[in-house]
């Protein structure tokens, strides 16, 4: 690409990808690859699925993009529709057009409502790509290290005199910003009670819970939302990336009492593309195909059924540290933090059989995130390319002390 500015920090591994088909990827020379990213997340229903495309058609030869002063029914039709999976009963939603915007319009409204210095989010969580939440300057946000919490056993639930949750000032918190599982990539779940315990301080000091469903949200983590993992109830809820299967659009919900608890602060927040009907047909119809043809519960099913086998092939292998997962968000972490050399050799060796997953810069880690829609056949043979991989690495690893030990 000579003209194009490559500035995400991932590795590019083909730049010619000319047409796609639910998991798959094609490019100008007839190759096909398996992608098993869904398009880093935003593809639950996989690749140009036809019903989203037809929504996409159908919805142009109408009506794109709204105005300030105008607003179009199908926008209504899908806020309701997000209300009612979010149980949000009279709540309001937004339709915004990125998962950064999301999360930083959520902020925003926490600080209008809650005035207080702080937020409150877990160390390693990704929040956004600029604004308050990109920023995360020291003085607005407390970090907390919930691997801190690794040693307790929680039989109880967390101790009142907990020395770790007591160094927390929530009588300072404006909010928690939750996001329950990506954390960078490196898909961490932090004990449910210490999220419950966090979430009543928050709530009982007069403060907010803000969810950041960008990568956990739309059936990713085998329920419709990632929050649902711990019992929780949030005030609002930030999505992104899976709700337009691909295409621009995110949305921010507010329960019924955060919106009038709002209404009283005289908010404000405008944009061009904001409430849009393009995106929000879209939005609606992912919904709604996801709910219809029960994909929340088969991609569960079978991502569970494949960690399982994954977790049974890396016991016979000493240089894979962890799997971790939770449906259709899997992550394979390998031995050793201070180099990523190990999960790039497999990564790489994974391109070249016709897979793309995901590694992130400078962590010795793979993510798979699969679609719903994924056919069982793959799964299966991505699972045998691994142990196909994994052996050959063994084999290496042999080689390499058989010539150490010769010199």
């Amino acid at each position: 690409m000579k003209h194009l500015l490559w500035c995400s920090g991932n590795t590019l591994l083909n730049d010619d990808i000319v047409g796609a088909d639910n998991c798959y990827l094609f490019d100008s020379k007839g190759n096909k690859y398996v992608d098993m990213t869904s398009g880093e997340w935003a593809a639950p229903l996989g690749h140009n699925h036809p019903e989203i495309v037809q929504t996409i058609k159908e919805q142009t030869e109408k009506i794109i993009h709204n105005g300030f002063s105008y607003l179009t029914p199908i926008v209504d039709e899908a806020a309701k529709k997000i209300l009612d999976i979010l149980d949000f009963n009279k709540g309001k939603c937004v339709f915004l057009n990125s998962g950064s915007e999301a999360v930083e319009l959520g902020a925003k409204i926490v600080k209008a409502i809650v005035k207080k210095p702080l937020f409150l989010v877990l160390e390693g969580s990704y929040l956004g790509a600029y604004g308050h939440v990109g920023q995360r300057r020291n003085d607005e946000w407390y970090n907390f290290d919930f691997n801190k919490c690794s040693g307790c056993c929680f039989e109880n639930g967390c101790d009142s005199e907990c020395e770790i949750l007591k160094a927390i000032p929530f009588d300072k918190m404006a909010g928690f910003i939750f996001e329950p599982g990506s954390y960078s990539g490196r898909v961490s779940f932090p004990h449910k009670c210490c999220i419950q315990t966090i979430t009543q301080q928050i709530k009982k000091n007069g403060g907010l819970v803000v969810v950041n469903e960008i990568t956990t949200g739309i059936g990713r983590t085998g329920k419709w939302f990632g929050f649902e993992h711990y019992d929780i109830q949030p005030d609002i809820v930030a999505m992104g990336k899976g709700i337009g299967n691909g295409f621009p659009v995110s949305a921010v919900a507010l329960t019924q009492n955060t919106f009038e608890r709002l209404e009283k602060c005289d908010f404000k927040h405008s944009q061009s593309h904001q409430n849009d009907p393009l995106g929000a047909a879209v939005a609606l119809e992912v919904l709604c195909t996801i709910q219809e043809k029960k994909l929340i519960e088969r991609g569960n099913r079978i991502g569970t059924a494949f960690m399982h086998e994954l977790q049974s092939i890396a016991e016979q292998y000493s240089f894979i540290k962890e799997i971790r997962g939770r449906g259709m968000m899997i992550a394979i972490e390998f031995v050793g933090s201070e180099d990523d050399e190990l999960g790039l050799f497999v990564f790489n060796k994974l391109f070249e059989s016709g897979y793309f997953v995901n590694k992130r810069p400078h962590l010795n880690i793979l993510r798979i995130d699969m679609p719903l829609t994924i056919p069982e056949i793959e799964v299966k043979n991505l699972l045998t390319c691994f142990n196909r991989i994994f052996n050959e690495i063994s084999v290496l690893d042999i080689m390499q002390l058989n010539v150490t030990q010769t010199n």
